[in-house]
C-alpha cells in the first residue's frame, strides 16, 4: 500500500547546501537557492522541535505571506 504524500516536506544537504521545499497542493518539489539553505535549515529545526509542528509552520507561513508585496492587481487605487 503507498503512503499519502506528506501536505508539506523539507529536503536539505548540507554538503552541497541544497534545498527543496514540498507542497503538496503544488505537487512537486520546488528548488530553493543556495542562500536560502541556512534560512530554510532554521525553519526545519523549528519545526521538528515544536510540540505543534502543524501550527508552527502555519504561524512561519503567515509570516512569509505578511513579507510579501502587494498584489499590483490588488492594490487599492
Amino acid at each position: 500500500m503507498n503512503k499519502p504524500a506528506p501536505e508539506f516536506a523539507i529536503f536539505q544537504n548540507s554538503r552541497t547546501k541544497e534545498s527543496a521545499l514540498w507542497l503538496k497542493g503544488v505537487g512537486e518539489w520546488k528548488r530553493c537557492s543556495a542562500s536560502d539553505y541556512t534560512p530554510i535549515l532554521v525553519m526545519a529545526n523549528m519545526i521538528r522541535s515544536s510540540p505543534d509542528p502543524s501550527k508552527t509552520l502555519n504561524e512561519i507561513a503567515g509570516v512569509i505571506v505578511g513579507l510579501q508585496p502587494p498584489d499590483e492587481n490588488n492594490r487599492a487605487e
